[in-house]
C-alpha cells in the first residue's frame, strides 16, 4: 500500500526499495485465507441443509466430500505459496487425496 502511495504522490520510499513482494505475499496470504474459510462456511451450511433435507446418510457423504475438499484446496494453497522457491511439481499428498476420495 505504501508503494501505491509513493506512486500517486509522486514520492520514493526512504530506502530507495519499493516493497513489492511482501505486499503481494501478504495479499496472497489474505486471499488464501479468505477462500478456504469462505469454503468451510458453504461446506457448513450445505451440510446442515444436505442433513435437514435429505438424511444423515446423505449429510456424512457431504460432509466427507467437503472435508478432502478442503484438504487438497490447503495443499494446492501451500503448493502454489511455494512454486517460486523449490517445488515444480505436485506432491505426492495431492495426488493421494483424490484418489482416496475415488476408493472410498
Amino acid at each position: 500500500m505504501q508503494a501505491s502511495l509513493a506512486a500517486d504522490t509522486g514520492q520514493a520510499d526512504s530506502s530507495g526499495i519499493e516493497p513489492v513482494a511482501s505486499n503481494s505475499l501478504d495479499e496472497f496470504l489474505r486471499l488464501q485465507r479468505r477462500l478456504l474459510l469462505a469454503t468451510l462456511l458453504l461446506s457448513v451450511v450445505a451440510s446442515a441443509i444436505t442433513f435437514a433435507v435429505f438424511g444423515a446418510s446423505a449429510g456424512c457423504s457431504l460432509v466427507i466430500g467437503a472435508s478432502c475438499g478442503l484438504l487438497y484446496l490447503r495443499l494446492l494453497a501451500r503448493s502454489v505459496a511455494r512454486l517460486g522457491n523449490e517445488a515444480r511439481s505436485l506432491s505426492r499428498l495431492q495426488i493421494v487425496v483424490p484418489a482416496l476420495l475415488v476408493v472410498a
